[in-house]
């Protein structure tokens, strides 16, 4: 993902914020490399944060990012949470790497699929998502109906046991999740400053640099 941030700077993009959630192995290394690219204005680092707070934050968010090495094994042998948190919370996904989820992906419409370790079409995915906000919530809906449809703890129980959408929703949400996640996602940008009180899902944005839950648009 930072090589595709570093293309994107390259070229002179502005417009993107890339939002990392949690801890993980790699990531004092990750945040220095940033820092040594001179990424630090597309790219977020915030710790791990408890799942009924990263549930509110979730669905503010313009897309989620599927990112695995290009392992062959992992293309038909992998079923990430992320996914599923994903489309449980309407962003439609980015995805770098072949199998059966870029297979679905595709399928239901719901993001776009990249080649593994090409950071140049990674990139001009991201441009094509923020130039296309329209196109992309209706991918959102997409995914979200997918994951209502395929992968709700309801979705094969008689209609006369299945909850409202709404309880069916948090179910399915809370179902996938891990303990402690490390989640990616991709922030179109059209503002200034952020600043974000975690604990009580509250957004305060002013104009034209950093966002981080919300586009708006001037």
């Amino acid at each position: 993902m930072l090589d595709a941030a570093v293309e994107l700077k390259k070229r002179g993009e502005q417009g993107v914020r890339f939002v990392f959630i949690g801890e993980g192995i790699l990531r004092k290394s990750l945040i220095e490399r940033s820092k040594h690219e001179g990424l630090d204005a597309m790219t977020r680092w915030v710790p791990s944060i408890p799942k009924e707070e990263l549930a509110c934050i979730l669905p503010q968010m313009d897309a989620g990012m599927m990112l695995l090495k290009n392992i062959p094994s992992l293309y038909y042998g992998s079923s990430p949470n992320k996914f599923f948190d994903y489309i449980a919370s309407g962003l439609p996904v980015i995805n770098n790497y072949p199998g059966w989820l870029a297979d679905m992906i595709q399928a239901h419409q719901c993001g776009m699929v990249v080649p593994p370790d090409n950071p140049a079409a990674f990139a001009d995915a991201v441009v094509w998502m923020r130039d296309h906000l329209n196109e992309i919530r209706e991918m959102g809906r997409r995914g979200r109906k997918l994951a209502e449809t395929e992968f709700s703890r309801t979705a094969w129980l008689p209609d006369s046991w299945k909850p409202s959408s709404q309880r069916a929703g948090r179910a399915l949400y809370s179902s996938s999740a891990s303990a402690n996640p490390v989640v990616y996602f991709l922030k179109f940008v059209f503002l200034d400053q952020l600043i974000v009180q975690h604990s009580a899902c509250l957004f305060v944005i002013a104009n034209h640099q950093i966002a981080y839950l919300k586009v708006i648009n001037k």
